[in-house]
Parts: C-alpha cells; sequence; structure tokens
C-alpha cells in the first residue's frame, strides 16, 4: 500500500478521535470514507458515508454508498458463479499454481 494513503487514514483517525464521536465535521467523515474505499475497507467507508448522508445530503454520499453497494454485489456474484470459469479449468488453475510454488516459490513472473 501507499504509505501516503496510511498516514492519511492514520490522520483522519487521530483527528476524527480528538474531535470525538458525533461532533467530527461531515467533511472530516467524508475524506475518511474515501480512504477508506481506497483501501477496500467497506464497512468503514460505508458507516462515514451514511454518518455524512444523514447529517449534510449536499454532499451526495449517498452516491459513495451506492458505488460501494454495487462493487460488492459484483463481487458476490463473480464469486457465486465462480467468474463463469468452469471447475475442471479452476483445479487445472490450482495445479498450475500449485506446480510453480514447488518450482520456483516467490519468483516474480511480471516485470
Amino acid at each position: 500500500r501507499d504509505q501516503l494513503v496510511d498516514k492519511s487514514l492514520k490522520t483522519y483517525k487521530h483527528a476524527m478521535k480528538v474531535h470525538g464521536n458525533g461532533t467530527c465535521s461531515v467533511d472530516l467523515q467524508f475524506n475518511y470514507g474515501v480512504v477508506c474505499k481506497y483501501l477496500e475497507r467497506h464497512l468503514e467507508a460505508l458507516e462515514a458515508f451514511d454518518y455524512c448522508e444523514r447529517v449534510e445530503p449536499e454532499l451526495q454520499a449517498g452516491d459513495e454508498i451506492g458505488e460501494i453497494i454495487h462493487k460488492l454485489s459484483q463481487l458476490t456474484t463473480l464469486i457465486g458463479t465462480k467468474c463463469g470459469v468452469k471447475v475442471k479449468r479452476v483445479s487445472k488453475m490450482q495445479e498450475d499454481i500449485l506446480a510453480a510454488e514447488r518450482r520456483g516459490g516467490s519468483r516474480q513472473f511480471l516485470p
């Protein structure tokens, strides 16, 4: 992960702790939600955006909520259907991965 994003997350958490629950600025909560969304911390992002939507609907945090829910729904569908890949193909991929691990372990295949 990018160190700057991790640092941003820590900074937002600290600022929210200093301001206390319920007294944080909506912009602070929204920005925290954006960082959480980027880091795929979906529950935290949804909670932050939900707070923003209730307190200040003009920020349109509902759009962010919709994006996250849509993404999670798509992922759930893909996992449920195994991305449309047949069982035989998945087994072959698993075999190939295991064989590669036995040969080279953590060797990088991409530049």
